[in-house]
């Protein structure tokens, strides 16, 4: 390792840029090659919109798409706020839940009759999340173990990553203040950025079974990605759940339907603009390559 301690700064810096790029790359294609057990994931003839809205975004997704379910069941409606600015409710019909509403749905039809808030708020709220949970929890424990990539797992590629980059960093960093050497400003800087990246890479969910299923499932109801646009009278009621589960709720704007997505509100225009619950790390990434020490190298903990 004395190569290392005695490399100039600038060197250094380009060194480790291709060390972290190494490192990630390692990490991404190991969570990517992780694969649960069982058989080769097969798309039922009428899947479960509930399980394929979990895959894609988790309990945020169920939690939308109940939303969608009892207000196209006209359990659920959207009502003015109160005063000139109040915010848009989601309110529970007066009528009682029907016998055939399953025990999910219902909790979350009750949880809206505990708590009068915008959308935002409610989303917030214990009880609220207790019901999801309660759709959710069946499916996490009958498809978890094929579909997920574990939190063992997940810690496992952190681990490895994290010690490549931080003990790579924390060498040089260690060998540059033995030396009296304090402008280690870049040094820190590229070891939080590359922990940072790593971070958010390994919070991948689906393994390669679950990513198969989900775009087997994707690829077979296609057409539920335009269609809602194009029909006159609406889509069929799973036809409905299909596509909100498997495209997000912003597939039934523009079309007979939308009514039912524009009840998520300010949600669904996050959605729309861009934001998606999992596109984290990658504008981390961007930095250079060490060229940015300058002459002298200044923060880079080198000579």
């Amino acid at each position: 390792m004395d190569w290392i301690a005695s490399m100039p700064g600038p060197q250094f810096l380009g060194l480790y840029f291709v060390v972290i790029a190494a490192t990630l790359a390692a990490c991404w294609a190991a969570l990517r090659t992780v694969s649960g057990d069982g058989p080769e994931p097969m798309v039922p003839v009428n899947p479960d919109p509930y399980q394929l809205a979990w895959l894609r975004g988790g309990d945020d997704e169920v939690a939308r798409l109940a939303i969608i379910d009892l207000a196209r069941r006209g359990l659920l409606h959207e009502s003015p706020g109160r005063g000139l600015l109040g915010k848009p409710r989601v309110r529970p019909s007066k009528e009682p839940p029907p016998r055939g509403l399953a025990a999910g749905p219902r909790m979350v039809m009750e949880a809206f009759k505990q708590h009068d808030l915008p959308l935002a708020g409610m989303l917030k709220q214990a009880a609220f999340r207790d019901a999801v949970r309660s759709i959710v929890d069946p499916i996490a424990a009958q498809f978890g173990d094929s579909f997920l990539v574990s939190s063992a797992q997940r810690l496992y590629v952190f681990g490895f990553g994290a010690l490549a980059i931080l003990g790579l960093g924390g060498y040089k960093l260690v060998v540059a203040l033995s030396k009296g050497r304090t402008n280690v400003g870049f040094l820190c800087l590229f070891a939080l950025i590359g922990t940072g990246v790593l971070w958010a890479l390994t919070r991948a969910r689906l393994n390669s079974r679950g990513r198969l299923y989900l775009e087997r499932a994707k690829g077979a109801y296609r057409e539920l990605e335009t269609r809602p646009k194009m029909e006159g009278t609406g889509l069929q009621p799973q036809e409905l759940l299909l596509a909100v589960a498997l495209f997000g709720a912003p597939v039934l704007l523009g079309g007979p339907d939308m009514m039912y997505a524009s009840m998520l509100g300010e949600d669904l225009r996050r959605r729309t603009s861009g934001w998606t619950d999992t596109s984290s790390g990658s504008s981390c990434s961007s930095s250079d390559s060490g060229g940015g020490c300058g002459g002298g190298c200044g923060g880079c903990g080198g000579e």
